[in-house]
Formats: C-alpha cells, sequence, structure tokens
C-alpha cells in the first residue's frame, strides 16, 4: 500500500544517503520515487531533490520558508503518485510543512526524523570551502558561521517537536545498520499492504464461514484478522458520508452493527 516518506534532519544528518536506501528496497509492493521541491536559494551540485528557481511557481500550494529561502511543491502530485501506487519520498526540513502534509493525507504519511551527531562548525567550514573555491576566506568563514548556528536552532525545533515524527532512524553506527532500519520500515509497509489485501475478497468469497476466535474474527481460509471499526462523531460531523464510502468500497466485507446515538453511548460508558 502506497505511502508518502517524509524526511527531515538537520544538515550531515544522511539525508541524501537514506533517502537512497529506500529507493534501492523498490518492489512490486514498495515503489518509492524521489519528489522534488521548487526553491530560491543558491544551485549547488548535490541538490538533486530540489529544483532552484527566481520565484516558487503559483502551482505549488504547499509553500514553505527557511531562514529566506523558500520551498514548494504541488500537493496534486503526490495524490496522482499514490493513485498510482507510488511511494513518494520527500525531504521535508521544515516542522509545519510536516504538520501540514499529515493533515492533509493522514495516516498515508509516514515522517521519520533522521539523526548522525551535533553539529560541527568544521564541517560547515569545509563544505562552504568546496562549494565556492572562489569567495574569500572571510565570506566562507561568514557563511559557515551563519549555517552553523542555523543547524543547532532548527535541531532544537525538531527535537521539541519529536512526538510528530512516526519513526527516528539513528544514522550514528555502520552504514548496514542504517540500511536494516530502512529495510525495517520498508516491511512494515509490506506486511501493511498484505494484511490490507488479506481482508479484500471476491464477490464468491462472501459466503464463507466466518471464525470466532478469541482477540477478533477470522475469515475462514484467511491468515489476516478483520476489523471492528468504531465511528464517533457530532450530528454534523460526517459520519453517515464516512459508512456510505465504506460500504460502497467494492469486495470489501462489512456491516453496520449498531448506531448508538452519542449521548447515550457517553451515559452508558459513564455508568459502567
Amino acid at each position: 500500500m502506497a505511502h508518502i516518506i517524509t524526511l527531515t534532519g538537520p544538515a550531515h544528518c544522511g539525508k541524501s544517503t537514506i533517502r537512497q536506501m529506500f529507493m534501492d528496497c523498490a518492489t512490486n509492493d514498495f515503489k518509492p520515487i524521489m519528489i522534488k521541491k521548487y526553491t530560491t536559494r543558491e544551485k549547488r551540485e548535490s541538490g538533486d531533490d530540489v529544483e532552484c528557481v527566481d520565484a516558487i511557481p503559483k502551482e505549488c500550494n504547499l509553500v514553505y520558508e527557511q531562514y529566506g529561502v523558500r520551498y514548494g511543491m504541488k500537493t496534486g502530485e503526490l495524490y496522482r503518485l499514490l493513485e498510482e501506487e507510488r511511494t513518494p519520498i520527500v525531504v521535508v526540513n521544515d516542522i509545519r510543512a510536516v504538520e501540514d502534509i499529515k493533515s492533509l493525507l493522514g495516516s498515508l504519511v509516514y515522517s521519520i526524523f533522521m539523526y548522525r551527531k551535533p553539529a560541527l562548525y568544521d564541517e560547515f567550514h569545509e563544505e562552504e570551502k568546496e562549494r565556492y573555491p572562489d569567495k574569500a576566506n572571510e565570506d566562507i568563514e561568514k557563511n559557515a558561521r551563519i549555517r552553523y548556528e542555523k543547524a543547532q536552532a532548527i535541531y532544537r525545533i525538531y527535537i521539541e517537536n519529536i512526538n510528530l515524527f512516526d519513526k527516528v532512524i539513528l544514522n550514528t553506527f555502520s552504514e548496514s545498520a542504517t540500511r536494516k532500519q530502512v529495510e525495517c520500515i520498508v516491511n512494515k509497509f509490506k506486511k501493511e499492504f498484505l494484511d490490507f489485501t488479506g481482508n479484500i475478497v471476491s464477490h464468491e468469497e462472501k459466503s464463507k464461514k466466518i471464525v470466532r476466535r478469541e482477540g477478533g474474527v477470522k475469515l475462514a481460509g484467511s491468515k489476516s484478522m478483520a476489523n471492528i471499526f468504531v465511528i464517533v462523531g457530532e450530528k454534523t460531523s460526517g459520519k453517515d458520508e464516512i459508512i456510505r464510502a465504506v460500504t460502497e468500497l467494492g469486495g470489501c466485507m462489512h456491516r453496520l452493527f449498531l448506531n448508538i446515538p452519542l449521548d447515550l453511548g457517553s451515559r452508558r460508558m459513564e455508568g459502567s
């Protein structure tokens, strides 16, 4: 089942390396694809996840700014790829942008925070020298100091909002250890996909005997347990629309067992 994977982390945490590890895990059940962002920052040789522009295109309806640099994405592209059963992978280094994506797509978004080590000024200084060999040393030191202080500030923001993320990848050991963490996440997606498809049966199979077991209901001949969904909400919350949408899903076993008014249900709960 397709998801959107967001990768977030401070500078030098290994975002590009981990993103490629996800790409290397591609199978028939897991089809990752890298999503580029538009940005107003200066062009770099290593910026394969961004397209540098003078202004963010108007079609981008998810736009955020970080320290004077703007970034933009087209959410329509995310929807299209999900419909194609692809798994978009996008690097998002802004907490509010991660929240926006999760609010738009809910449980389809799997947010990952990556940690490697604390920011080091010397690494930013060396990186500035490599990126801009023609710049004066004074400018290189100034830019390195600014980037170093930004990295420290951003890292503190990430830690303060760590509950926003579904998973933390510790890129602190060997490459094989990091790859194993990535593979565990991909295997989780594959298991969810198998569980989902295991619960979808054809019209001919709907007459199969239902075997009741402790802890759930199991379709005979199936390895997957069926689920019970409890839908709660006020009169105008859209409960009926949700139930109608579920019952219209072709091939899904479903039945509306009980409809308890919200206030009555609450009183029963309180009195129990």
